[in-house]
Order: C-alpha cells, then sequence, then structure tokens
C-alpha cells in the first residue's frame, strides 16, 4: 500500500511538471538493460542516456550483453554508471537460450538494489520477471514489421537493390523472416510494458498501427547525442587533410540501402576528381564497397571499426550522405548534424524529422541515386552552403536532443510508468 501511495503521489508531481525549465526530480535507481552482444547506434544511445541521467543524480545501472569493455559504450558512461553483464544475445536462437538465465540475474539485481524503474530495449522486456512489471519501460529502436514491408516493397520495385542478391541472398531472407519474428515479439514486449517510448513521433504513429499499443501509453523522447568526455582523435589518421571528404556511417546491409548509395557515391566520384569517399561500418554487403574501392583506388577509404575518435572523423568531413531506407532515429547522422555537417539523405521514415530540407541539408525521393549524388555534389562544390546549412544542422540538433529535457521527458516517462 504505501508503495502504491509513493507511486501516486510521483505521478501528481509528474503531472505539474515543466520540462521547458528542465526540473529536476528525486532519485530514481534506473536499470538500464540491452542484452545484444554487438555494439550499435542502441548501445551507444543507452550509453548517451545513462550519461543524461546519471548527471542528472539518478543512480543508474547499465546492465548489458556486450562485455567488451573498450568499447565506447563503456567510454561514454563508465564514471557515472554501475555496471552488470549478462549473457549477450546475437540472434533469435541466443534469446530464447538465455531467456532464463537473464531473468534470474535481474531478479537477483532487483533484490541487491531495489530499482525503480527497469527501461529495456525492444523484446528485452521478455527477460523481465514478473515481479518487475509494475515499473517496466521499454524503448523502441525502431519497428520490426514496417521495416520489413519497407524492405519488401523496395526489393521488388528497385533494379539497384537487386545488385545485392548475388552477395547476400540468404541474409535477406532470413532478414524478412527475422523482422516478422521480431515484429511479434515486439508486440509482446509492448504490452507487458507500463510505457512505451519512442524516438520520434513517426515511431509512435508506428507502434500504435502495428503494434497496437493506446496512444497515451506512448511517450516520444529523442535519444541524447554526445561524445565520451575526452575523446581522442583517431591516431595517425588515414583521412586526407586536402580532399573534400564525402562521409557515411552505417552498417553495411540491405535496410541501410547500400546498393544505391554506392551507386549514387560512384556519380560523384566520377564527376568530381578531388573528392575522397569514406565509409565507416562493416555488414554483409562490404563487397560491394570493396569492389567501388577498387573502381577508385585511393579515394575511397573502408574503416570497419571504430571505437573511438568518431568525433574526429565527422569533423574532417564535408558531406555526410545516407542511403538508408528505414531510420527510428539515426544516430550517426545525428552526430554528423552535432558537429555541424550537412546531410543528403532519402525522404522517408524518420528522417524527415531530424533533417530540414534545404535548411540542414537536402531530403531526395527514396532510392533515386542520381538526386542524391547531384545534392551531395551541390553541397561539396559550394563551400558556403555547406558551411551555412552546417551550422543549421548543429542548432536543429541541438535543439532537438537537449540533454536536459530529453531527461526530463524520460523522467516523466518513468513517474507514469511506476504509477500506473
Amino acid at each position: 500500500m504505501l508503495v502504491r501511495i509513493f507511486r501516486v503521489v510521483m505521478l501528481e508531481k509528474v503531472n505539474s511538471l515543466d520540462c521547458s525549465e528542465y526540473t529536476k526530480m528525486e532519485a530514481l535507481k534506473i536499470a538500464l538493460v540491452d542484452s545484444s552482444n554487438q555494439m550499435g547506434g542502441g548501445q551507444v544511445s543507452l550509453a548517451n542516456l545513462a550519461k543524461v541521467l546519471a548527471e542528472r543524480g539518478h543512480e543508474v545501472h547499465v546492465i548489458l550483453g556486450l562485455q567488451n569493455k573498450g568499447s565506447r559504450l563503456y567510454d561514454t558512461c563508465s564514471p557515472y554508471c554501475h555496471f552488470h553483464v549478462v549473457p549477450g544475445c546475437n540472434d533469435l536462437f541466443d534469446h530464447f537460450r538465455v531467456r532464463g538465465i537473464i531473468s534470474k540475474k535481474l531478479s537477483k539485481l532487483n533484490k541487491d538494489y531495489r530499482f525503480d524503474v527497469l527501461n529495456v530495449n525492444g523484446i528485452d522486456a521478455l527477460f523481465v520477471p514478473h515481479e518487475l512489471l509494475d515499473r517496466l519501460v521499454v524503448t523502441l529502436h525502431g519497428n520490426n514489421l514496417y521495416r520489413g514491408l519497407i524492405l519488401l516493397r523496395y526489393l521488388h520495385t528497385s533494379k539497384y537493390m537487386h545488385e545485392a542478391y548475388r552477395y547476400n541472398l540468404t541474409g535477406i531472407i532470413k532478414t524478412i523472416i527475422g523482422s516478422l519474428v521480431y515484429s511479434a515479439l515486439e508486440k509482446r514486449s509492448c504490452e507487458r510494458a507500463r510505457r512505451v517510448v519512442t524516438l520520434t513521433q513517426t515511431e509512435a504513429n508506428l507502434a500504435n498501427h502495428f503494434y497496437k499499443v493506446p496512444k497515451k501509453k506512448i511517450s516520444v523522447v529523442p535519444n541524447p547525442v554526445c561524445f565520451p568526455n575526452g575523446e581522442k582523435p583517431l591516431q595517425k589518421s588515414p583521412i586526407p587533410e586536402n580532399k573534400k571528404i564525402l562521409l557515411s556511417v552505417c552498417s553495411l546491409s540491405l535496410i541501410k540501402g547500400i546498393p544505391v548509395l554506392v551507386k549514387a557515391v560512384e556519380n560523384i566520384l566520377s564527376e568530381n576528381k578531388d573528392v575522397t569517399y569514406v565509409s565507416v561500418g562493416d555488414g554483409p554487403l562490404i563487397p560491394l564497397v570493396q569492389d567501388l574501392a577498387s573502381r577508385f583506388p585511393r579515394r575511397v577509404l573502408i574503416l570497419n571499426h571504430v571505437s573511438t575518435g568518431m568525433r574526429s572523423i565527422y569533423a574532417h568531413s564535408n558531406v555526410f550522405i545516407h542511403g538508408s531506407l528505414f531510420e527510428a532515429f539515426c544516430l550517426s547522422m545525428a552526430e554528423a548534424m552535432l558537429v555541424g555537417k550537412p546531410v543528403v539523405a532519402f525522404n522517408i521514415a524518420s528522417i524527415p524529422e531530424m533533417v530540414i530540407n534545404n535548411v540542414t541539408g537536402y531530403l531526395v525521393e527514396p532510392l533515386n541515386p542520381k538526386n542524391l549524388a547531384e545534392k551531395a555534389i551541390d553541397l561539396l562544390d559550394d563551400d558556403g552552403k555547406a558551411r551555412k546549412m552546417g551550422l543549421a544542422a548543429k542548432k536543429r540538433i541541438e535543439e532537438l536532443t537537449n540533454s536536459q529535457r530529453i531527461a526530463c521527458k524520460m523522467e516523466t516517462a518513468y513517474k507514469e510508468a511506476v504509477a500506473s
């Protein structure tokens, strides 16, 4: 009964909260959970959120499947948070194999620390034991059903996407089937949650439409965007100083539109001899980028894995180009904008909520490599315009991802979860 009264009082305070003033609330014990053992945007975003919440005075416990303590994730939030390791999941088979183990681990950690809130990423909600469901918040980093439908649509209609078949046909089939399975698990996770957090309004609409999550149960909170304190630049950076740099940062997979992106970059490199293309990322379609590098010697640089120094990579670039077919919230795009770089991307999914066409960069017709190339060349050829759009991009992302505002919104979501 006392716990229930406490939660009702919390909700009354939440309802009077004015986030425009970033009002601080009493400290909570918050557990952030991500069982993935692969580093990606979701893990970096979790680290950024952990840092922001800890700086607000909350006791933050980061529960991870990723054990690489030399990663950017640990560098970002290790001075502020408590770390706990659970068995990592690489795919759905791992997820079902370790479900019982992680559930017991969460129960034990809760007995030791008595968490006020448990915030998990996506289907990790299925690990949460019954006694913790009354404080469960699920963050969706994308809608897998919509992602799968997008992939099917463009595989059928685009001649450029067919290029991926010879490199990754099995992977494409697995991705589509996996999207359907994951979507069923995501829907179940949302049903278990007291509160569902989406990163954009577009994603909130998708959760409501595909997963039937009531709008009143959804909180829209963008990812915080920051770099590790004291992050050092790349030592002996391979990026040339005297060239214009076209940069992309993403997994080299089909959903990121790599076949279309490579075609656009080919057009750019053919037209402008002073441009060097830098690709940061790895994935099944890396042969496409490697083939591009073979056709443009010393003008295509592939950085498969970068654990530190990303700020300096963004800073060395002139234009950020993105060919993705689906984004819930593109962290790499947001980081490029934060460093003051204009963006050229497809007008699709949640991207228009980040990029303002003709202001912070250009939005072009999806799967149109010619248009993507033309807009990138326009910025590469006009330093003044690129600089102006870059400054607007920086201002835009600073407003959208203000850390105090985001922390305040997350606090509101947490208090509503425990009070419901």
